[in-house]
């Protein structure tokens, strides 16, 4: 596995919402990522503007239900600290 990607809210989005063709590049970066053949990555503050806006527009519980899936998906978590945070900006 030598090839890494990071994610950000917008590629989820548009997977969830299923706004090709982007949500289908997407799902075959899932799908690498499932089999081994790379890495994703989404920042954890990210993860929060994501949870955020879909707790907004549906309900907290759905943004909770939410979170349970992308657990469960092929996704490495990034933590966030300041050298992170203003190396991205």
């Amino acid at each position: 596995m030598n090839q890494h990607y990071l994610l950000d809210s917008w590629a989820i989005l548009t997977l969830l919402n299923k706004e090709n063709p982007a949500a289908a590049r997407v799902e075959e970066l899932l799908r690498l990522a499932s089999d081994g053949q790379i890495q994703l990555t989404l920042s954890v503050i990210n993860l929060g503007e994501l949870l955020y806006i879909f707790g907004r527009k549906h309900s907290p519980s759905a943004a909770d239900k939410l979170l349970s899936y992308l657990k469960q998906l092929p996704i490495h978590i990034l933590s966030a600290n300041e050298d992170r945070v203003l190396a991205a900006a």
